[in-house]
């Protein structure tokens, strides 16, 4: 059996690294895409976010689309929505955690440990 040397383990050692830093950015790129269409997208005329074939970049910027969906959308209403959904959510999490946390500390049972 061939014994590794320190300079290929080194090499195979860059080159994992280098195949999972390549496999990073790809994953972050894909997404990352709509994310970035949507911000794109949200500064166009509506004619130009169903155009096909897509173009990426429009100019000039439509900044009026921000103002428009604020008065046309009750925005106040889903952020107390939101709010009222994450304060339980978080609430609920709390509680049961911490319920869960002590017996987990505190009461035996057959199996626990495992």
């Amino acid at each position: 059996m061939k014994r590794t040397t320190a300079t290929e383990y080194r090499l195979r050692r860059t080159a994992f690294k280098t195949l999972m830093y390549a496999l990073a950015i790809g994953l972050s790129a894909a997404f990352l895409f709509p994310v970035l269409w949507a911000v794109g997208a949200s500064f166009k005329p509506l004619i130009e976010v169903y155009r096909f074939p897509p173009s990426f970049f429009t100019w000039p910027l439509r900044w009026q689309n921000y103002p428009e969906a604020l008065s046309k959308l009750p925005f106040a209403r889903f952020i107390g929505n939101t709010f009222v959904i994450t304060l339980g959510a978080t609430t609920g999490q709390v509680l049961s955690a911490s319920l869960v946390g002590y017996a987990f500390a505190r009461l035996r049972w057959r199996g626990r440990d495992i």
